[in-house]
């Protein structure tokens, strides 16, 4: 019959990563709702070409929560990342030289 109990999710107000400052020129964050459970980032959330922001955060209805720091003016890795248990844990990468397809290598916990 399945579970009666509910997830519900809060919309983060604000969401910080204290690890640099964009110039005054970058675009922040792209910040969006996928309005289906379990949505991975996909691949035009990657491309290189797509990446005019600091970071993404993709947060879909079934209360997971995914941010991208693509690196993109540095030679590494962009970072996936997955919120669990009020922490952010990398899930995947994407290298240097896959960064114009997007093609993501995941990562051992």
């Amino acid at each position: 019959m399945g579970s009666l109990h509910k997830q519900y999710c809060r919309v983060p107000i604000e969401v910080r990563d204290d690890r640099g400052s964009p110039g005054p020129n970058d675009i922040l964050a792209d910040f969006h709702l996928h309005p289906w459970n379990g949505s991975p980032l996909s691949p035009d959330d990657l491309l290189s070409k797509n990446q005019r922001f600091s970071i993404r955060i993709q947060f879909d209805a079934g209360c997971r929560v995914l941010k991208y720091v693509p690196f993109q003016e540095e030679a590494r890795p962009g970072e996936i990342y997955e919120r669990q248990a009020k922490t952010w844990h990398l899930v995947g990468i994407v290298k240097p030289e896959d960064k114009a397809t997007g093609k993501v290598t995941g990562v051992k916990p």
